[in-house]
This record gives C-alpha cells, structure tokens and sequence, in this order.
C-alpha cells in the first residue's frame, strides 16, 4: 500500500530513532552528536508537542479487557528459603549450571562475596532478614489491548506492574534482583541494566538503588555483588529505630512528651495485638511508629534510561502491612482487604503505526501519550461489588499529570465527593478527607476508600475520567476537560456484598483518626538550603549544576539525625516539576509563604513544585549511615550515606535534573 508523503516523514522517523536507541545511546550522548539539533525538527525530534502530532495510536475500543491484578512474588514462585537463597548465588563446585526458580538457567556469575552478602549491608545483624525473594527481569510479550499486536516488554514477573512484594513490619527481607535479560537486545529503547530503587523505604544506601555510577552494562551500581544480580535488603523498621525514646513505644507505650503519649494510647487502642505479637513488635525498638509506609513502589533507576525503562515495564509494587493498616479488614484500621485492595498503577502510551509501543528518545520536554492504561491494559473495565474498595493510585508517567473524576454513565452525572484519601505517597494521614478528585503527579500515590453502595447502585456503569488538559510534558493547561479521558470502567455488581470493612464515610469515620503525624520539632533543624529547580543549556538543573553520576559531588553534607528546612524554588513560568527525596518522607509547610491544602499535611516523599513556586519542607536524616559499618569491601563504606533528589517527571530526570546529598556522621565535617 503506498504512503502520502506524511505517513513515508512518519516511518523514516521511526526508523531513524530505532537505528539510534539501537546503539544504546543515552540523551546526553545523543546531544553532544548533535542529533537534536535544529535540522531534526521536521522529525518530531526533541519536543512533545511535535511527537503529539507525528505519532498517533490506532484506534483501540475502550472498556473490552478486564482490568489485571498483578500477583505477589511469592505467588509467582519468587519467595526461596535462606538456604536456598544463598546457594543461588554461589557457584557450585561441580560447576552444575545455576537454574531459576522456574528451572531455567541463570546467567549468575560466581562472586567471592555472594557468600558473606550479609556484611555488605547496614544494621543487617540487628533486623536480621526473615524472608528472602529472587526476583528476576526478564523480556517478554505483553497485550496491552484486544486491538494491538503484542509488545516486547522488560519486568518482573512478566506482568505489568512487575511482581508485588507484600512485606510486613518487623518482617526484614531481601530481594536479589537477577538480570535475565538479553544481552544485546533487539530493542527500540531502553538499557538492560538493573539498577532498582524502593520509593521511598527508609533504606541503606547500598541498597536505595541510587543512580550512581556503572560498573558495566549490566548490573548498575558501585561495587556490583555480581554482572548479573544486586542484593537489596530491607530493615522492615521505620525512620528514627536508633532514637531511644522510641523503644518505650513498643515495651511501656508511654512517653514524657505529651504529644507523643496521645499519639501512643492511639496505637495502644487501635493497634492489632495478634500482628504485633507475631512479627515481634513488641520487642526492642523498630522505631517511630509514625514514619510508616505501606504503599510503595520499585522501579528501575538507571541513569539517563529510567524513563525509557520504566516505560518499558521496569516497575513494581511494595505494600507493608503493620499492626494498624494490618492487611486484614476485621483488624487494626480495618480498612478494605483482600480483592477489595486493589492497586491502580496508571499510565499512558503511545503505539506506532504497526500497533507496537513507542517510545520518544529525543523528547526532552515530557512524554505525553494517547492511550491511558492501568496495571498494563488500555482503558480496562473493572467488576466491582457493590460495598466499599481501597485503590491504591499510583502514577507511573512517564510525565503526564491525572486528575481523576468518576461520572456515573447510568445516571449521566458526575458522582461529588466519591473518593476519601486515606494516605499520600503510602503514608496514611492522621484523618481522612473527602475528595472530589485525586490529582497525581508523577510518582505520586494516593490510597482512596470508594465506597460503591454508597455512589450507584447495583447495575450501575462508572467511568473513571482523567479532567486534566495537558498537550505536553511541560504542564498541563489549567483547562478542565469536560468529560475527559476515559481511564476505566466499573460495573457494579446486581447485588450488595458483605462488607466487614469499616465506614469511614459517616460523620464519627470523618472525625476518626488514622495514624498520628509525626512531631515537627524546630529544635533539631540544623541547616536550612535552597534548591533552584531550572534550566541551562538545554538541560535540566538543580542550583544551576547537571548531574553527573560517575562524578562523586555532593551539593549537600548533612549530619546524621539531624532536621533541616528545605525550600524547592522554581523560577520558570514555562514548566512544573514533580520533585522526589530520596530516604525518608518530610512534611509541607508552605507553598509560596501559604500552608498546604489538608489533604498535603501528611507525610510526602514527591513534591509536585508548580511554576514560579517555592515549596517549604521539614525533613529528618535518621539512623543512616551505621557509625559500626564495616563492608567486606572497602569501597561501600565511602558511600554510604549517598542519596539523590530529582524530578520524577523521568525525562526531567535523565537529562539530567538530580543532585545528591551525603548524610554524615557528627564528625565528619559537614
């Protein structure tokens, strides 16, 4: 079939970005080639507004594929014993061919170290780890809708979100990221590297997945355990497990600071029992029971290929269960559980010609796409029962901000007030608010109660509508769509189901308390810094300064169980910024001299920053790095207490608007 002149500029485009991504070159390299010059424009090269009108999708019916619940690791046969877990990374004597889980053969290479793993990481003698996980990623097919051809995809589990850690406090665990994926793959974008970072657990930085340096082209980070695999370990306790005031929490629940002591008598009342008892909570110090987070997520961090990996599947969730938020709606907070707490990862895409996913490299504005998806289906429909659901919203992006609405199709209205937040970015808020409409940012999380009896009724057809406008990566309009994009459909079961769950909605539940905010002390501030947020020379910046990761620099020393007063300026009239801290969550004080809406007041690790917008936060730096830290390897003990900030708008990221910072003990000068 011929081509008009359009269609032949659109696939020699296309053509001329695989030829390019092929050679595995990062934005950066691609610029100092002078690829993303002027005399590339009429490509659609380097801005989002011309990729919204060089590439369309095909057409997609919407609502025909059932909306996906992505299974736990160990459903997927991840979960190994300790024993098992290192011998897999040992190199048998025999020189028996390792195998996978699912008896395929691995490509772990022997290292000297695998043995000793534990000394690689910090406080791992005091929480010792309880449960272990091989998780590994690996290429493969995936439908994202009825209509299109399958992809090539890169994730664990071969599911999108990738395999769900379900983890509990009190429970420490650690998961080795295998790398199963072709060396030297067929693929239009992205890097076969692992590198992989839990958002936003309280973590050693050996294992925050920070994006520092490549060793090779496999295994990111520096030193490797191995080519082909990276250890990740994961205390289970929260921020603050070396303050000795937090130990009388979990032996007297009592405190001299009268705050504290209200907030404890809460968990004294609330607390499960049976769940503190058997993951031992009651003994030692696990830190401030108000630093917990329960929905979290991985994702890959490879320098200047975490847009492109992400996109291509290299993410996952995290949920940690505790005695309040316990998993199990006839306990603690008894929130809605089992296949009532349900995880919405949403994103949008963007399909060539040939119906495969496309992915702009040379875009370094922010990718926008023309498919909404969720848990890796376009525009799915969802059964629900007609009683009350937790949805755990996640924004994957790359770069497009939600603000979602639900319209009731039956009765041709928008439903008010149908969502109430329970948590930000996986912290839950002291209270619940009812909300109109969630807005996410990139990388934001939002859990909501919906409660269906409530908003339709049996029968009834929901739509949930993105009303955000936004043409490009840059920001979104200001525009309200009327009705907007259609994201997913529910349809309400014919009969009312038995709900156990708590209700939140009437006026006692609106009044209730969930998990009491942490106390913002000035007494421990120690610093306070600015951080410019802009733009130079075509690239992305923090205080005027482009990332570089194989450079060791640090634009912060701050000591260790310390707080300091942080301020996020963006100057720009032209872009906004979801900005993202590394290691612990902090606390929103002002948004241009004003205090935050409620539903910012709890705890957040993502700060989405507007135009020409200062954002004020409080932000401790607990417990890391260990003073008694002794590596097997001299070269970890250097970095560890590295950590990063950056956009999460990931194209903002990787080219290249991140900085790190250094927690330091008190005698290190800062």
């Amino acid at each position: 079939m011929s081509m008009n002149k359009h269609e032949r500029e659109v696939k020699w485009a296309l053509d001329f970005r695989r030829e390019i991504t092929r050679a595995q070159l990062s934005r950066r390299e691609i610029m100092k080639l002078g690829i993303l010059g002027t005399g590339t424009a009429f490509l659609g090269l380097g801005s989002g507004k011309t990729q919204a009108k060089t590439i369309v999708s095909p057409p997609t019916e919407p609502f025909v594929d059932a909306l996906p619940i992505p299974k736990t690791a160990t459903e997927c046969g991840f979960e190994v014993t300790e024993a098992q877990f290192a011998e897999h990374g040992s190199c048998k004597m025999d020189g028996t061919v390792l195998r996978s889980l699912s008896g395929a053969p691995l490509k772990t290479e022997h290292d000297s170290r695998t043995s000793d793993w534990k000394r690689k990481h910090q406080y791992v003698e005091r929480f010792k780890p309880k449960r272990f996980y091989v998780l590994p990623t690996m290429e493969y097919d995936h439908k994202w809708h009825r209509d299109l051809p399958a992809s090539k995809m890169w994730g664990q589990g071969c599911q999108f979100p990738g395999s769900t850690i379900i983890a509990n406090y009190g429970e420490p665990f650690v998961v080795r990221h295998t790398n199963e994926l072709p060396e030297n793959p067929n693929a239009d974008y992205g890097s076969p590297e692992l590198l992989t970072h839990l958002h936003n657990f309280h973590s050693g930085s050996e294992s925050d997945g920070g994006p520092w340096g490549a060793s090779d082209r496999r295994c990111m980070a520096e030193p490797v355990d191995s080519p082909w695999f990276r250890d990740h370990y994961y205390t289970m306790a929260r921020a603050g497990f070396t303050d000795p005031q937090f130990e009388k929490y979990y032996s007297t629940k009592v405190s001299t600071n009268a705050v504290t002591n209200a907030a404890w008598k809460h968990y004294a009342a609330k607390a499960d029992k049976n769940y503190m008892k058997k993951y031992d909570l009651s003994a030692g110090n696990w830190g401030d029971p108000a630093e917990t987070l329960n929905t979290m997520f991985y994702h890959s961090h490879v320098p200047d290929f975490t847009t492109a990996n992400v996109y291509k599947g290299m993410a996952g969730l995290c949920i940690a269960r505790d005695e309040l938020d316990t998993g199990d709606e006839t306990t603690g907070l008894r929130f809605p559980s089992g296949k009532y707490d349900v995880p919405l990862a949403i994103n949008d895409k963007v399909f060539d010609q040939n119906g495969q996913l496309f992915f702009d490299t040379f875009n370094l504005d922010g990718i926008i796409g023309d498919k909404p998806a969720v848990n890796g289906v376009v525009q799915p429909y969802f059964n629900v029962d007609c009683r009350r659901y937790r949805f755990r919203t996640l924004n994957t992006g790359p770069s497009r901000i939600l603000q979602l609405y639900l319209y009731n199709q039956t009765t041709n209205t928008w439903i008010a007030n149908p969502f109430l937040q329970i948590a930000s970015d996986g912290n839950l808020l002291e209270k619940p608010v009812l909300r109109g409409f969630i807005q996410n940012s990139v990388a934001e999380r939002y859990d909501v109660l919906v409660d269906f009896n409530r908003i339709a009724k049996p029968g009834h057809v929901i739509i949930m509508y993105n009303r955000c406008d936004q043409q490009d990566g840059r920001l979104p309009t200001g525009k309200l769509l009327s009705p907007g994009i259609p994201v997913m459909k529910f349809i309400v079961g014919a009969k009312p189901a038995v709900d156990t769950s708590l209700d939140y909605f009437t006026s006692a539940g609106l009044a209730s308390t969930l998990r009491p905010m942490p106390i913002i002390d000035m007494t421990k501030v120690a610093a306070r810094r600015t951080f410019n947020i802009g733009r130079s020379g075509g690239s992305w910046t923090i205080n005027n300064k482009i990332f570089d990761p194989s450079i060791a620099a640090s634009q912060a020393m701050i000591k260790r169980n310390t707080a300091e007063i942080w301020s996020l300026q963006n100057s720009s009239g032209g872009w906004v910024h979801p900005m993202h801290i590394h290691f612990e969550e902090g606390r929103i004080l002002t948004r241009n001299g004003v205090a935050p809406p409620v539903y910012e007041r709890g705890r957040k690790d993502l700060y989405h920053v507007n135009t020409n917008e200062k954002v004020d936060l409080y932000i401790q730096f607990r417990d890391f790095p260990d003073p008694n830290y002794n590596p097997p390897n001299p070269a970890y003990k250097p970095e560890a207490g590295r950590y990063a900030m950056h956009c999460h708008n990931t194209v903002h990221e990787d080219h290249a608007m991140m900085t790190r910072f250094d927690i330091v003990n008190p005698a290190t000068t800062a």
